[in-house]
């Protein structure tokens, strides 16, 4: 679920937990009006629960989101 703004989910590694995985999943930019209820989702299937998944927000602005905690 994602709050007002322009939004991604971009899967990353636990080694550069900002920068987008080569070959990995990016949802793509999600815009979401302050108004629309209920806010968009983005689903992933997960087909290993043994192996960990790193993903983040690739929003830069007005700060980068990765390194606000999203």
């Amino acid at each position: 679920v994602c709050s007002a703004g322009n939004h991604s989910v971009t899967q990353s590694s636990l080694e550069a937990p900002c920068q987008p995985l080569e070959n990995g999943f990016d949802s793509g930019w999600i815009s979401v009006a302050a108004t629309i209820t209920p806010p968009p989702q983005w689903s992933i299937t997960i087909t290993n629960n043994q192996t960990p998944i790193y993903f983040y927000c690739k929003q830069l602005n007005p700060t980068p989101h990765c390194t606000a905690g999203m």
